[in-house]
């Protein structure tokens, strides 16, 4: 499909097909990531979402390492997003950025503690207070540092009555 035009084209005879080598590159892919918010769970383990400016129609995924800047609970963590790294179909079409940053919440693990029901005998010293987890789990490992508290009212209602409230 080569042609040639102009006033001199008439003085040259050339060949009407040609063949070149080109070098594709891959596209530089702005990866940015999305912290997800979890629950927590005693690790600093996160995980991201992302977008990213593929073509349209273009198929692969992403696989990333997540961490959190520690395990603890609080409101708009770091989290550093490394080794990202793409698969499938077109990823090798791209160059993305290897690491990304972002920011997501930890909040606190729900759970609900009762206090173990127990008699004492006016006079008597108090039982040890004990409790149970009833809803929700701690973290293997974990637990309390601070045990049940008894208010120090030694007189129950009958006493009361019977010695008059003093």
């Amino acid at each position: 499909g080569i042609t040639v035009g102009g006033t001199d084209a008439g003085n040259y005879e050339f060949n009407t097909t040609a063949t070149a080598a080109a070098t594709i590159t891959p596209k530089p892919l702005a990866v940015t990531a999305h912290g997800v918010d979890k629950v927590y769970d005693g690790t600093a383990a996160a995980a991201a979402t992302f977008t990213e400016d593929r073509l349209t129609g273009d198929v692969f995924t992403i696989a990333y390492l997540a961490a959190f800047d520690t395990k603890d609970v609080g409101n708009d963590k770091p989290v550093s997003v490394t080794a990202i790294s793409l698969a499938g179909t077109d990823a090798g079409n791209y160059a993305p950025n290897t690491t990304a940053a972002t920011v997501a919440d930890i909040t606190p693990r729900p759970i609900t503690v009762a206090a173990d029901p127990q008699t004492k005998v006016y006079g008597d010293p108090p039982p040890e207070l004990t409790y149970a987890i009833t809803a929700g789990s701690l973290v293997a490992g974990e637990g309390f540092t601070r045990g049940l508290e008894r208010a120090p009212a030694e007189l129950d209602g009958l006493a009361r009555r019977r010695h008059g409230d003093r």
